[in-house]
């Protein structure tokens, strides 16, 4: 299988979905059957990070099962929110990820860092 980049697995997606004729809601349909509905929820959020540990994800080629990151999201696991690898966007995005937030029995994944000088504040105007 070649190497694809974010970029242009992105591309491919966005122009099969304009073939299909599908809007970001069948994304988001189609996302959530594509994945494991028994696997455990996961929410993956991102602090202060530049997304190295997505893309050192994404890049997961295993010799052992599961071999690649594709095979994470689809036999293992439940992704709900993840911002750069979710078809889904904005506040439906959000809802979905706070729906499974109340429901509990989810797994967090918080990549790069956490924000706590000036109470979390930082980059806005204080």
């Amino acid at each position: 299988m070649p190497n694809v980049s974010r970029r242009d697995f992105l591309k491919y997606c966005g122009i099969g979905a304009g073939a299909l004729g599908l809007s970001m809601t069948d994304l988001g349909l189609l996302e959530k059957a594509l994945a494991n509905p028994n696997g455990p929820a996961v929410i993956w959020l991102q602090g202060g990070s530049c997304t190295g540990c997505s893309e050192s994800f994404l890049n997961r080629i295993s010799s052992t099962s599961p071999q690649t990151a594709a095979n994470v999201l689809i036999d293992a696991v439940n992704l709900v929110y993840h911002p750069t690898l979710m078809a889904s966007a904005g506040q439906e995005a959000v809802a979905e990820a706070e729906a499974v937030y109340k429901m509990g029995g989810y797994v967090l994944a918080v990549e790069g860092g956490v924000p706590t000088a000036f109470n979390g504040m930082l980059g806005l105007d204080l």
